[in-house]
């Protein structure tokens, strides 16, 4: 591998990893929440809104890594033209799964840390309280591999020959 075809991957890698943090951190702050006060004996939490958040919230983690992973691949496909090929269509996938990771992590920890109550603190009958759901990400994981991998692949069959021919 060449110094050029290095330097394009370190700065696709970059670029994809940043976006999907940046990504991760927005859908963390203004991820779902569900809501409530907390009861007289201080055990419960009652008058709760926003059940159905987890739901919204990995929802939302579809969507968005989907869009992400098919916005890498066409940009890769687009910018990067050094790397086209087999290799960079696997490396969109493999991007983009990391991506979803980077993202579940980046948007988890804005939520616990800037959005949720602090429950192992001194709670007070009537407090309201937010609660945030771990959203486990499962077979949402693969969505923006997929979208990735589908993206490029549709990309280069509707290409020209001329699209992968390499300037030296």
């Amino acid at each position: 591998m060449n110094r050029r075809a290095l330097g394009e991957w370190g700065r696709v890698t970059a670029l994809a990893l940043i976006v999907f943090a940046v990504a991760g951190a927005a859908w963390g702050w203004w991820q779902p929440v569900t809501t409530g006060e907390v009861t007289d004996d201080l055990t419960a939490v009652t008058g709760l809104s926003g059940e159905d958040a987890p739901v919204t919230a990995f929802g939302m983690y579809v969507i968005v890594t989907g869009i992400l992973g098919a916005a890498l691949a066409g940009w890769m496909f687009a910018a990067a033209r050094s790397l086209r090929g087999p290799v960079a269509l696997l490396g969109a996938g493999v991007l983009s799964f990391l991506g979803s990771g980077v993202f579940l992590l980046f948007g988890g920890y804005v939520t616990s840390h800037f959005r949720a109550t602090d429950l192992d603190g001194d709670l007070v009958a009537g407090q309201q309280v937010t609660l945030v759901a771990d959203v486990g990400a499962g077979v949402g994981f693969l969505v923006a591999p997929a979208a990735a991998v589908l993206v490029y692949w549709a990309c280069a069959l509707f290409s020209s020959d001329r699209a992968f021919e390499r300037s030296l």
